[in-house]
């Protein structure tokens, strides 16, 4: 999605897709430390195997579905902020390729949401009625990234306004035929002109100038045929 809104070169859909990446590495990285967590704890990677982990490890299952819904999208998380920022800038454009990261968008919610509905949420297998909740350490690890996913998606506004200048220099290079691009295209030539100006010489006047004449040196032909000597 980050990379189909890049080609429009438009600020705020460029705004969204780096924002987007950065929401990409916080709920992907908290779905891997809880993959991990989990794969340590049954020593199996079968999803059957994992039924019923939301009654001996609440704390991680809350995690877990926290860091899912904000890969998905969910309002006042951060996946939110820069997906609708993308889309809505896809759809202004005048292309019909927004429709492709939006099907998308729908077919990621069918496996991201029944998988831990059905084997977290859900189900019951002996083997993990007295598995460990979270220690210090990942709780030390997985609040950080949790407390990012609410804060971008509750106040990104820091977010935009750093990414403001480094996104129009971004738009004005690619696309100069925009608004910005166009002022910025003055404003070189100005600085241009003004240059030459400070740096070119002005022209002289030489008409009042009085110039000694110029004196040819005439050699006649038999003083030119005789040896030096006889010079």
């Amino acid at each position: 999605m980050a990379s189909v809104q890049i080609q429009v070169a438009d600020p705020n859909g460029l705004s969204g897709s780096v924002i987007q990446q950065i929401n990409h590495g916080l709920s992907t990285g908290a779905l891997f430390l809880n993959h991990r967590r989990a794969l340590r704890a049954r020593h199996t990677r079968l999803i059957s195997e994992f039924g019923g982990l939301s009654t001996p490890m609440p704390n991680f299952a809350a995690i877990y579905m926290i860091a899912t819904l904000s890969s998905l999208g969910l309002p006042l998380l951060n996946g939110f902020i820069g997906e609708f920022v993308i889309l809505r800038a896809r759809m202004k454009s005048t292309s019909s390729t927004w429709r492709g990261p939006l099907s998308a968008l729908f077919w990621e919610l069918l496996p991201s949401v029944a998988l831990p509905a059905r084997d977290v949420w859900s189900g019951h297998e002996p083997a993990n009625e007295h598995l460990p909740d979270l220690n210090a350490r990942e709780y030390a690890t997985l609040l950080p990234l949790i407390i990012l996913c609410f804060w971008i998606g509750i106040y990104p506004k820091p977010l935009f306004r750093v990414l403001e200048r480094p996104v129009q220099l971004i738009v004005e290079q690619v696309n100069p035929d925009t608004t910005g691009g166009a002022r910025s295209c003055a404003r070189n030539k100005c600085r241009s002109d003004s240059w030459r100006n400070q740096h070119t010489m002005p022209a002289m006047d030489m008409s009042g100038i009085n110039r000694p004449p110029i004196r040819h040196r005439t050699t006649s032909r038999s003083a030119l045929g005789r040896p030096e000597c006889e010079r």
